[in-house]
C-alpha cells in the first residue's frame, strides 16, 4: 500500500494542461444575427444561434451559442439589442470549441 502511494503522490502533483482560449474582442459591428432549429441537410450550426460580425474574432466573423444553452436567451437580447440600435459590442469566444466557420460565444456587451 505504501509503494503504491509513493508512486501516485507525484501524479496528483503534477499540473493539468488545457488547451484552451478565450480571445476577447471590442467594438464589434453586428452583421446579422439568426437562430437555426434542426435541419435535414445537418448543418453545423443547426439547433444554434449564430452571429455574425464585420471583423474577426478568434480568427472567424462567426460566433454560435447552443440553443438549450442557458444564456443564448441574453445572447440573442443583447445581439438583437446591438443590431437594431446600431451599436457596436464587446464579444468574447471560446477558440476550443469551434465549429467550421465559427468560434463558440463565451459574452457579449454593448459597446459604450
Amino acid at each position: 500500500m505504501f509503494r503504491k502511494l509513493i508512486f501516485l503522490s507525484p501524479l496528483l502533483s503534477m499540473p493539468v494542461v488545457v488547451n484552451a482560449e478565450v480571445v476577447t474582442c471590442d467594438n464589434s459591428e453586428i452583421v446579422q444575427v439568426y437562430v437555426q432549429g434542426k435541419r435535414d441537410d445537418s448543418l453545423y450550426w443547426q439547433n444554434s444561434l449564430v452571429i455574425q460580425y464585420k471583423n474577426e474574432c478568434g480568427g472567424k466573423n462567426w460566433t454560435h451559442t447552443d440553443i438549450d444553452s442557458r444564456a443564448m436567451s441574453g445572447f440573442l437580447s443583447v445581439a438583437l439589442t446591438a443590431k437594431t440600435t446600431g451599436k457596436k459590442v464587446n464579444v468574447a469566444v471560446n477558440t476550443s470549441n469551434p465549429k467550421p466557420h465559427s468560434n463558440e460565444l463565451a459574452f457579449i456587451g454593448i459597446s459604450d
